[in-house]
């Protein structure tokens, strides 16, 4: 970082490093800084430093100690009946270890065991505010001088707290109490598999008190299509163009800064970020202050200073540094909508620009809820994974999911511009202002915006007919993968990242669709409308459970329906009914059983599957309408109560 740029850095006073290590270990007092990172760069490599003489010295001790236990392995090994076989160490807590047939016990970079056995963070530790600043240098890819500032609440006693960190290296940290005193910390550890760090500190944390945990860290720009990375495009000239943005769903915020990277931890964020001057830099918020920050590698530099966000989740924050231009205008509440793209696409973006601010207005309507923040931006992005993300107030989309050219664009294209915009622009309601607990009840996010985006645009663009397309878009592609006997329940246990990418799938997003057209159909618009402002205006800038959603609709069905016992019968357990219908004189018999298509199944391992897997022996609570051929106007409606 230049000179010029060190008031903003050191606007937090942290802790002399020089009696830590990076990896947590205590460095001996009388090290000088270059025999530390001298240490470092071997220790890093895997290379130790010694004369031939004493090399061959150590290597016969080895060969020697080698033959001594292979001995002592062969004649004197610990049989069955030793009292002390399986049990466990005395040196482990009971945090670690269960027992011997338990899990591995996981140990941190530097060797010592990490005292935190679970994929989960604690829950007693809640942050309250991220302050963060990043300068990513998009010639070296690196992204240096950067900090956070992570005020936290604890709900009871305790000397650590666990939090996220990926590929960062902390360089410098720091505790302190609400009084400003700082805490002594006496480890900090890093266990990479779990993706998390604990620190400790000798003097307690108390209950119900508030702190501050301080940190600089440094990374790199990731050249894959995640966390804070690098992209780029070509002009006309064939000239690259650089930018550096970032996509953090569903656990990649901690790539970029540490943080309690769960959904349920919602914060306040407040960003800087330092950019060179023909770049502009985006974030979650707008722009409030821009100052001169001094020169770095010879080019002159400001720094942007982002309004505070609302709370919201770690994998909503979204920052973009680039060179593009824009295009705006404003909703009916005055809410500023911009899209932003390179400017020789700019002109494609007025379709995208018009179907936005139309959807705000429509989602504003029916939830009866307002956009709860000043603007709304929308970025084409060159290399993006994903159709869209939907980061609050500074949604990322893939170029083609955004951009329409009039002469280019198919008319599948042009539909498919409005239903992605559409999607991410319910997303600002369900799943960002309302955001669920826990990656299992993913599908309140993606469900509910693939239902909601069908609705939005067939307001925007009645003559497309939406809601007629939406069983073949959505409902028969769900029932496709649902038929297989590896499907999945739209409500599935996660724990770990790998497990969290792989339900965001058809089941997810369509089927989760599928239900909610059919819960609209019988409880009618209207009172899934009043039900769903309720649910938003209770649970708004917090967290929610399938069942929260449920039993707000059961009241606004005046009790007369159990909507939780219905739809937990359609959430809990993979698969759908197929209905057979059959007719004896004036009785009509309806028969229901789990359609599978898997070949040859027999009847024994499907009906231990229906007793194992299924909480409901697969079975549903399926809503029928029929008419008679002597009153064709007039519709019955019954249920079948998970029988026949």
């Amino acid at each position: 970082m230049p000179q010029q740029t060190q008031p903003a850095v050191d606007a937090i006073r942290m802790e002399p490093l020089g009696k830590y290590a990076q990896n947590g270990v205590v460095a001996g007092q009388g090290d000088s800084q270059t025999g530390i990172n001298k240490r470092s760069l071997y220790e890093h490599n895997g290379v130790a430093v010694c004369s031939q003489k004493r090399a061959m010295f150590i290597a016969t001790m080895v060969f020697a100690t080698l033959f001594v236990i292979s001995l002592i392995i062969a004649y004197a090994g610990p049989q069955n009946e030793c009292p002390c076989a399986g049990e466990k160490p005395d040196e482990l807590g009971e945090e670690v270890l269960s027992n011997s047939t338990g899990p591995p016990v996981p140990l941190a970079t530097n060797g010592e065991v990490f005292p935190w056995n679970s994929v989960r963070l604690p829950t007693f530790v809640r942050p309250t505010r991220y302050t963060i600043a990043v300068h990513p240098n998009l010639t070296t890819l690196e992204v240096k001088g950067s900090q956070v500032t992570i005020e936290f609440h604890v709900e009871k006693e305790t000397n650590f707290i666990v939090f996220h960190s990926k590929n960062l290296t902390i360089t410098e940290k720091n505790v302190q109490n609400g009084k400003g005193q700082l805490l002594n910390i006496t480890r900090l550890l890093e266990y990479p598999a779990a993706q998390q760090m604990y620190l400790q500190v000798r003097e307690k944390f108390k209950r119900k008190g508030h702190y501050t945990l301080n940190l600089r860290f440094q990374f790199w720009l990731s050249r894959e299509l995640e966390g804070f990375y690098i992209s780029s495009y070509h002009t006309v000239d064939g000239e690259t163009k650089y930018l550096a943005t970032t996509h953090f769903e569903p656990t990649y915020a901690r790539s970029a800064f540490p943080c309690f990277d769960e959904p349920q931890f919602k914060a306040r964020f407040k960003m800087s970020i330092f950019r060179d001057r023909f770049h502009i830099a985006l974030f979650n918020m707008p722009v409030i202050n821009t100052e001169d920050a001094g020169f770095y590698m010879g080019t002159g530099l400001l720094r942007d200073d982002f309004q505070e966000s609302v709370e919201m989740s770690t994998y909503l924050v979204a920052f973009v540094v680039c060179d593009y231009k824009r295009i705006t205008r404003e909703t009916q509440k005055k809410v500023s909508v911009s899209v932003y793209a390179p400017n020789e696409m700019i002109s494609q973006a007025n379709f995208a620009l018009l179907t936005a601010a139309d959807a705000m207005d429509y989602y504003e309507e029916f939830f009866g809820v307002p956009y709860p923040l000043p603007k709304q931006d929308l970025i084409a992005i060159p290399d993006f994974a994903a159709g869209a993300m939907e980061n609050w107030g500074l949604i990322t989309y893939r170029e083609s999911s955004i951009m329409y050219d009039v002469d280019e664009t198919s008319a599948a294209g042009h539909q498919w511009v409005a239903i992605v915009i559409a999607h991410e622009l319910a997303h600002q309601w369900f799943g960002n202002l309302v955001t669920m607990k826990w990656w299992n009840d993913l599908w309140l996010n993606e469900g509910f915006a693939s239902y909601l985006e069908y609705l939005g645009v067939d307001h925007i663009m009645p003559g497309w007919k939406m809601m007629d397309q939406f069983i073949l878009d959505k409902t028969h592609p769900a029932l496709n993968l649902d038929a297989l006997a590896s499907s999945h329940p739209i409500s599935v246990a996660v724990h770990d990242p790998v497990e969290i990418e792989s339900i965001f799938d058809i089941i997810s997003y369509n089927k989760g669709a599928s239900i909610l057209y059919m819960l609209e159909k019988f409880l009618h618009q209207e009172t899934l409308r009043n039900g769903l402002n309720d649910y938003l205006n209770i649970h708004k800038y917090g967290n929610a459970e399938t069942k929260d959603l449920w039993n707000v609709l059961s009241k606004h069905t005046n009790q007369s329906l159990d909507v939780k016992a219905i739809m937990d019968t359609w959430t809990r357990q993979m698969g759908f009914p197929l209905i057979t219908i059959s007719r004896e004189g004036n009785t009509i018999t309806a028969t229901q059983k789990r359609f599978i298509l898997t070949v040859n199944i027999s009847s024994e391992t499907e009906q231990a599957s229906n007793e194992s897997v299924s909480p409901f022996g697969y079975k549903w609570y399926v809503p029928l309408s029929y008419y008679t051929n002597q009153h064709t106007r007039k519709v019955h409606h019954i249920w079948m109560n998970m029988s026949n």
